[in-house]
């Protein structure tokens, strides 16, 4: 028997290499695992741990994760694009324990028994991702055991805040097979929660889920909802009762077969409400009392397939007193499950409404092929003051079209679209329209015709041009987000014309008001080139004047040859901010009467600056003004003399740095009021201490019998020390 052969010395070199070159991972493997969990037991080595977790910023660490606990002062994380963002406020998590490769297929879990937070805020991501047509891998390479969750605030966006989140969190229980959250509450300032789930982790992933919802306050009502069976097609039922006495109580049921990956994600549906109200559901909702039925029919995967939607809305009423301008609302889509690259809007028709009326009618139909959704609308007797009460008293008709592209049928991600300039991901609209009306109770013909292209950094109104009588206007409108200096701002820039324009027509109940009187003719132009931060609404929450001084760009606006209660007159107004001030020069004219204004409203508010200027020799010629005041003031109006005016005034009232000025009046009548002649001169300054001085001289002063001939006074010193001297003559 011939005995095996020996290895060669090459081969066993490379055996002794192999052998080598794995012991020396496996100890470079060990000693990072050492020097990570040596690191983590420290509070400098976790703060260097988490400061290399990309995408994660961190501030005021307390504590380790190998430790009794870990608190985190704030801790914020931003993903790419399609990923959310995620903000945590006061993290404490108490008594944290890990594991290595604590079940198959896992590397690491960590249980604790409480995890709490003030305050998490949760931003979706800027851009959506494709979907997959799948089911997400449901196995987790980590646990997670939570025995105490608590959560003071969580922000979704800018839904309203939910509060008081408790709950129990088990990811990758029963060695990895489960994922369950236990005995979760939580309450907005509508309604209040509880819930309990679990859902397999392994294929079919079976769900199961109960949930129960109740009001804080108002009519009180309970709902139950369930969802069980595999995740790719689970049943999903809901039930929602009042007072089950009362046949007209509100309720809501539901029964649908859901199956989120496929591409009719509703097989089935079911739903029905009776005098449902939205505003117990939610404050952002309006109050309502809808009977409503939905319904989704298919016949098969591959045959044509039907959804239905009928509202009926009792209580129909403006937004603004928080109600729903509708009153009825129909809508029909058709498709085919297995191929929804195509969804059929068959038809959509709204009733409008207020309290009292009918508001008009919206019906319309369209197309959602692919990427590209279009609409063909109709409207027609729409009354937009019946739907806000601040709108204009119009009443119009006509047709509308928008077309949407770039934005992906959910259900079909792969479809095919018809060619498009949107790119990939990036939605676009373009809404044309042309309307025709009556304008206020005259009922003036009305006429508009616009153009309008949004995308998410764009809002372009290209043309917006209206007409009734022989007024007319144009408008041009540009908002597009840019970045100036690294700063994202949005860049608003736009024009417009006005042409014997009646403002009165388009103000809400004008007919009450003095403004009625008219008449008024409006004949100007404007130009607005501006630059607003994205965070202007924060900065106008925090300090609003700052807020408003910062801001840079230029408003002018300009009037000529217009009529205001039947007074000829020409303004003109220029706004410049340049990001410390606003610059302000205004003025105006009419019948040899000007008057000037010019100021600077800064963000240092003792950096402000104010100067008018009147010069107004015929107070007679602008007798009209009085008709736009209540009777007892116009019966006060001057109806002669002159008036000279200068005034000065620095920093921002009520505390200013000084000011000054003078006024003289000459021949002045009004009702029983008759000044020959007066001179007035004032200045102070911003403190206690500062000097102060005022003089005042006027001759042949009356009202009704009473009469003097001649007054002096005199006031000077300071604020809080000062002298007052006058003499007055009378008749004897």
């Amino acid at each position: 028997m011939t005995p095996p052969p020996s290895p060669t010395p090459r081969a066993s070199r490379r055996r002794w290499l192999g052998l080598a070159i794995a012991a020396l991972a496996l100890i470079v493997l060990a000693s990072a695992l050492a020097l990570l969990a040596h690191g983590a037991r420290s509070e400098a080595g976790t703060r260097w741990l988490l400061q290399r977790v990309p995408g994660l910023t961190v501030s005021g660490v307390q504590g380790s994760l190998i430790g009794d606990a870990l608190r985190i002062e704030s801790l914020q994380w931003q993903g790419g694009a399609t990923q959310p963002g995620i903000r945590i406020e006061r993290l404490e998590l108490l008594q944290p324990q890990w594991r290595l490769l604590p079940f198959a297929g896992a590397w690491l879990s960590l249980s604790a028994s409480a995890l709490s937070a003030q305050r998490v805020a949760l931003r979706s991501p800027r851009e959506s991702s494709p979907a997959t047509g799948s089911a997400p891998p449901l196995r987790l390479p980590i646990g997670l055991s939570i025995d105490a969750l608590t959560i003071a605030e969580l922000q979704l966006d800018d839904a309203a805040a939910w509060r008081d989140i408790r709950a129990g969190i088990r990811l990758g229980a029963n060695d990895g097979a489960e994922h369950r959250i236990e005995k979760l509450s939580l309450h907005n300032d509508r309604l209040r929660l509880s819930a309990d789930g679990r859902i397999g982790t392994d294929a079919p992933s079976q769900l199961a889920l109960q949930l129960q919802a109740s009001p804080l306050s108002g009519t009180p009502w309970q709902a139950n909802a369930s969802a069980e069976g595999p995740l790719a097609s689970f049943a999903l039922g809901a039930r929602l009762r009042s007072d089950e006495r009362d046949p007209n109580a509100p309720q809501v049921d539901v029964q649908a077969r859901v199956e989120p990956f496929a591409s009719w994600p509703l097989a089935a549906l079911q739903l029905s409400t009776r005098a449902l109200d939205l505003g117990s559901l939610s404050s952002a909702a309006p109050r309502t009392r809808i009977d409503a039925q939905a319904d989704i029919r298919s016949a098969g995967i591959d045959r044509p397939a039907e959804a239905s939607l009928r509202v009926q809305n009792h209580e129909p009423g403006r937004w603004d007193a928080g109600r729903l301008p509708l009153r009825q609302a129909q809508v029909e889509l058709g498709g085919t499950p297995s191929r929804l690259d195509r969804v059929d809007i068959r038809q959509f028709d709204a009733q409008l409404a207020d309290e009292r009326q009918a508001g008009g009618r919206v019906q319309g139909s369209g197309q959602w092929v692919g990427s590209e959704l279009q609409l063909q609308v109709r409207l027609a007797d729409v009354e937009p003051s019946r739907l806000l009460s601040a709108a204009p008293p119009l009443r119009a008709g006509g047709a509308v079209t928008v077309r949407v592209s770039g934005m992906p049928l959910p259900a079909a991600p792969g479809a095919s679209a018809p060619a498009s300039s949107a790119p990939a991901g990036r939605w676009q609209v373009r809404v044309d329209g042309a309307l025709e009306g009556t304008l206020g109770v005259s009922a003036q013909p009305l006429r508009t015709q616009f153009e309008l292209t949004a995308d998410p950094d764009l809002l372009n109104l290209t043309q917006a041009r209206v007409g009734a009588g022989e007024a007319s206007a144009q408008l041009k409108l540009k908002v597009q987000h840019e970045r100036n200096g690294g700063r994202p701002v949005w860049h608003v820039v736009g024009d417009g014309e006005l042409n014997q324009v009646d403002p009165l027509p388009w103000i809400p109940n004008a007919g009450d008001s003095a403004w009625a009187r008219g008449p008024h003719r409006i004949n100007g132009r404007w130009r607005l080139d501006l630059q607003l931060p994205d965070t202007l609404g924060e900065q106008m929450r925090r300090q609003r004047d700052a807020a408003l001084a910062a801001l840079r760009g230029q408003l002018l606006v300009e009037l000529a040859d217009s009529l205001l209660a039947g007074l000829p007159m020409t303004a003109r107004a220029d706004v410049q901010g340049d990001g410390q001030a606003l610059a302000v020069r205004a003025s105006a004219a009419a019948m040899g009467n000007q008057a000037t204004l010019e100021g600077r409203f800064a963000v240092d508010a003792l950096q402000d600056t104010w100067r008018l200027n009147g010069a107004l020799p015929a107070l007679a010629a602008l007798q009209p003004l009085s008709s736009l005041l209540p009777k007892p003031s116009a019966a006060a109006w001057p109806r002669a003399g002159t008036l000279t005016l200068q005034a000065q005034l620095d920093g921002r009232w009520p505390q200013p740095r000084g000011g000054s000025g003078s006024l003289q009046a000459a021949g002045v009548r009004a009702g029983e009021f008759a000044l020959d002649d007066a001179q007035t001169r004032w200045r102070f300054g911003g403190n206690a201490d500062a000097p102060i001085e005022l003089t005042l001289g006027a001759k042949g002063m009356q009202h009704g019998a009473q009469r003097v001939d001649e007054l002096q006074a005199k006031v000077d010193g300071t604020l809080r020390e000062h002298r007052i001297a006058m003499f007055a003559e009378t008749p004897a």
